[in-house]
């Protein structure tokens, strides 16, 4: 058994809230998903935007509308 210790209706919600990538399984919560959105690009002491690695920036790119599915299990 798992007591929680947040209360039912704020659980059901956050579940609400999850999204799953289905190429890889991942699973994002709206605060995830709103970093990635809202991402600020890394600057030097100058103020000029760094070039990130393709693999450092795909890790941050935001999402699409249609990247993301809800999860099943949550919705029960």
């Amino acid at each position: 058994m798992i007591e929680l210790l947040e209360p039912n209706d704020e659980t059901k919600f956050r579940a609400t809230e999850l999204f799953q990538n289905p190429v890889d399984g991942a699973t994002y919560s709206k605060w995830q998903r709103d970093m990635r959105a809202n991402r600020k690009k890394p600057v030097d002491e100058d103020g000029n935007e760094i070039e990130e690695d393709e693999e450092t920036a795909a890790m941050f790119k935001p999402f699409g509308r249609l990247d993301l599915v809800t999860r099943v299990c949550d919705n029960q």
